[in-house]
């Protein structure tokens, strides 16, 4: 597993779906061998 700490921009970018930042914040939301801590 991944740890990985989410900067606020990372969601943002995430959430307005647009172009190739959106597409890789995306790609590390869904990635399966990230853990997500806070």
């Amino acid at each position: 597993m991944i740890r990985t700490f989410i900067d606020a921009g990372v969601l943002i970018a995430a959430a307005r779906g647009v172009g190739i930042v959106a597409e890789r914040a995306l790609t590390i939301l869904e990635d399966p061998n990230r853990e997500f801590e806070t």
